[in-house]
């Protein structure tokens, strides 16, 4: 019974750590905690330690009602022992802190596991990290005490094959998640292509990490994880980049198991509270995409057309217009820094000679690409008609096949003949002044020497002109004779 007493009086305890690289520092006071009992645990545990013996048990230890787990091995403390938290903690190495942090994570009250076996698992985890001991383990068949013999508080014989299980586990999930590379996004720009969740950009995770990850921050996106993607999406555009982030692990339980501490008594056994330092981020920002539009402006006859003004505007009502653009020299003007996606485009102004296509188009921008959009005016057009008419009578001369030549910058465009009621009308004329020119006179007439001018400039006008001819005058010589 001596024997067992002296086993139970002996912490057989591990390192109970935990942070990631970089920790912010506990505060702490100077008030003094008295270690308490809740029992011991049995069974058979050695160290790869040559010196080392077989053991049978350990105990259970807590400090103002918490937890807490054994820093150092081989080295005694008592129920009763006074305890002040201290600043050791943050001494600790980056990688240190690291994988403590996983074990504590995965150890004691890891999805609710609050067992025997769940406590003792995590203090042999921590022991063989600490030690660098492996450790050997069998089940205690032997007489256990019910009780505490310093506390009166009840033993447990733990179930070893749950035992086996949980220190496994937990030793297995520490390692993978201190080896664990962030997903191979991290600190990477995504870019978005558009609104609306048909535009969503998906990444995905080629480290095959990401299923370990829960999403703590989303700066107002549309973040959806499946396995090892990221599905994004924005229902409205945005200037400056969002930041995002991910959490490796359960936030909720890392907050719920505060920060880590390390409590010290004189040369007792140094024990720390298991909670949790910084965790483990991943990180990234979203940008909407941003391409070129190239806009060009031509006339039915091909000819690229300068001082045509666009707006442009991101709504399909042209809603708040991003402004007003003008084609240059060369027929076109190219807007940069445009958001990926849809972008609406209507021509405001064209020169006087073509006539303004109000219509709204819908262009596609696309990301570190020039979209080029043409449009075509069609030329103003008009009708010349001209009627002949006697002079001295004011009457329409209907006879067919008098000839007036149009010309346009001293061109021949085309000669047109009247018809049966004196009326000749031309083609379409393009936008310009023209000059008509009788070719040949009605019959009986003299034909008309003055020129006439018109401007066309009105689409599908018809133009009237009037043009008069004197009659031919002529001389009857009477000879009397007898």
């Amino acid at each position: 019974m001596k024997k067992v007493e002296k086993i139970l009086r002996v912490v057989l305890c591990f390192l109970m750590l935990l942070s990631t690289v970089s920790l912010n520092v506990t505060n702490v006071n100077a008030t003094n905690y008295s270690l308490s009992n809740d029992g011991n645990f049995f069974i058979r545990f050695k160290s790869s330690n040559p010196n080392a013996n077989w053991n049978t048990s350990s105990g259970i230890w807590t400090l103002g009602g918490e937890k807490v787990f054994c820093l150092e091995y081989d080295i005694a403390t008592e129920v009763g022992n006074s305890y002040v938290p201290t600043d050791e903690y943050t001494t600790y190495s980056a990688s240190k802190k690291k994988y403590v942090n996983y074990i504590a994570y995965f150890g004691y009250g890891y999805k609710g596991d609050k067992s025997y076996e769940r406590y003792a698992a995590t203090q042999f985890a921590l022991w063989s990290y600490v030690s660098n001991y492996e450790y050997s383990f069998a089940a205690y068949d032997g007489t256990m005490p019910n009780k505490s013999a310093s506390t009166g508080k009840a033993n447990h014989r733990l179930n070893y094959d749950e035992f086996i299980k949980d220190y496994n586990e937990i030793r297995k999930l520490a390692k993978e998640h201190f080896e664990m590379k962030k997903p191979s996004f991290h600190n990477q720009t995504i870019v978005l292509n558009g609104i609306g969740k048909e535009n969503a950009t998906v990444i995905k995770d080629n480290n095959a990490v990401l299923s370990d990850y829960d999403l703590l921050k989303d700066s107002g996106l549309h973040i959806e994880k499946s396995g090892q993607s990221l599905k994004i999406w924005t229902d409205s555009l945005f200037d400056q980049s969002r930041s995002c982030q991910l959490i490796l692990g359960d936030e909720k339980r890392q907050d719920e198991m505060g920060k880590p501490l390390v409590y010290s008594s004189g040369k007792a056994q140094k024990l720390l509270r298991a909670g949790f330092g910084d965790a483990d981020y991943a990180n990234f920002q979203v940008i909407m995409g941003t391409g070129s539009l190239k806009l060009a402006k031509k006339d039915n006859k091909g000819q690229y057309v300068p001082h045509v003004e666009f707006k442009i505007s991101y709504n399909s009502d042209m809603s708040s217009p991003l402004g007003t653009y003008t084609t240059s020299s060369d027929g076109t003007v190219t807007i940069n820094d445009l958001y990926t996606g849809a972008i609406y485009i209507q021509e405001t102004k064209v020169p006087s000679h073509l006539i303004l296509d109000p219509t709204i188009h819908k262009i596609e921008i696309e990301t570190d690409k020039t979209t080029t959009f043409t449009q075509m005016n069609q030329w103003k057009q008009g009708y010349i008609q001209v009627t002949k008419y006697d002079k001295k009578t004011n009457q329409v001369v209907q006879q067919a096949g008098v000839e007036f030549d149009i010309l346009k910058d001293n061109q021949w465009i085309e000669t047109i003949s009247t018809n049966n009621n004196g009326i000749a009308k031309s083609g379409l004329l393009d936008y310009g002044t023209y000059t008509i020119r009788e070719k040949k006179a009605p019959q009986n007439y003299v034909i008309a020497t003055l020129t006439e001018s018109q401007f066309v400039e009105e689409n599908g006008k018809i133009y009237e002109i009037a043009i008069y001819n004197e009659a031919v005058v002529g001389e009857i010589e009477l000879i009397k004779e007898d």
